[in-house]
Order: C-alpha cells, then structure tokens, then sequence
C-alpha cells in the first residue's frame, strides 16, 4: 500500500530485477524505469543506495504501523558480552599461571622460581 497519491509499492523481486540491470549489467537508470514500468527514476537511484549499503534486506519492505508491545522490548542475551568475556579468560589464566608456579614450588623446593 502507498503512502501518498500516486505512489506506488513495488515487490521486492521488481527491486532485485531493476537494482541488478543497473548495477551488475551496466544499462542507465531510464532504462531500466522504462523496460520494468518504474514511474520514479529516483525511486530506483534509492533502491540502488540501499542495496549497495545494506544488500538485499536494504529493499525489503518495512512494516508499517504503531509495533505491538511485544516487538519494542528486545529480549535481553543470556550470552555475556564478549569483552566482559575476554576479561574473565584473562583473568582465569592469570590465576592459572600464578597456581602453576607455586605448585612447582611446593612440589620441587629445589628448582630455581621464574
């Protein structure tokens, strides 16, 4: 459904077709307005931004209207972050090194400490 009058909703595979002839085989804008029935040649310079930006998903129709409630709530990760993570591994071997060593030290009183 368009927004304003004489606008017009085009189906992702028109926008595929349109933004590949202009891209990927060469052939100007009017062209391709003229060959697939686009009315708006700017329409098809934007689909052309957004593909090159953000490739297929770029042309992919956005829903329209107020989102239900359960949308604007992202759920939270279970995962942790991956610096948060990168810090405790550090940590663990740090305190793995420093066990190491005093467990050589324990175990063989003879051996010269690092």
């Amino acid at each position: 459904m368009a927004g304003k009058k004489g606008m017009r909703d085009y189906p992702l595979s028109i926008k595929l077709k349109a933004v590949r002839l202009h891209l990927e085989e060469g052939m100007i804008t009017r062209e391709v307005c003229e060959k697939l029935g686009i009315t708006n040649k700017t329409q098809l310079e934007n689909w052309c931004r957004k593909y090159k930006e953000f490739g297929e998903i770029g042309l992919a129709e956005k829903k329209r209207g107020r989102p239900r409630k359960d949308e604007l709530i992202e759920p939270k990760s279970t995962e942790e972050p991956l610096w948060k993570r990168v810090k405790r591994l550090e940590m663990e071997n740090e305190l793995l090194k420093n066990y190491q060593a005093e467990l050589r030290r324990w175990c063989n009183p003879k051996l010269p400490t690092e």
